[in-house]
């Protein structure tokens, strides 16, 4: 299978960088259940579908990156954009110098 690099909020504020499969249960495994994008231009976030219901935390460190009119909640987790497949990409590097992940 093959894997993607990704970035990986979680609802308490630590963010990580990882590789993970290129897939719906990879990304299922990351943000809990089934999941809804959120994309932009140049990324996508990912979270968990039924985070208001299930009542997960908010995730406040996700809206450094994403302009939303609600508060977002759970486990983030930020690709690249698809490409002309509709596959996702890496994670640009822009969001990785954001959450200082490189050092």
């Amino acid at each position: 299978m093959a894997t993607i690099q990704a970035v990986i909020v979680e609802a308490d504020g630590t963010v990580r960088k990882a590789e993970i499969e290129n897939s719906v249960g990879g990304f299922q495994a990351v943000v809990g259940g089934y999941f809804r994008p959120l994309e932009t231009p140049d990324f996508t976030v990912y979270l968990n579908e039924d985070g208001y219901a299930l009542r997960l935390p908010q995730n406040e460190r996700i809206g450094e990156v994403v302009d939303y009119p609600y508060p977002l909640v759970g486990v983030a987790l930020i690709v690249g954009p698809a490409d002309a497949d509709g596959v996702d990409t890496d994670v640009p590097a822009h969001i990785v110098n954001h959450y200082e992940l490189e050092k």
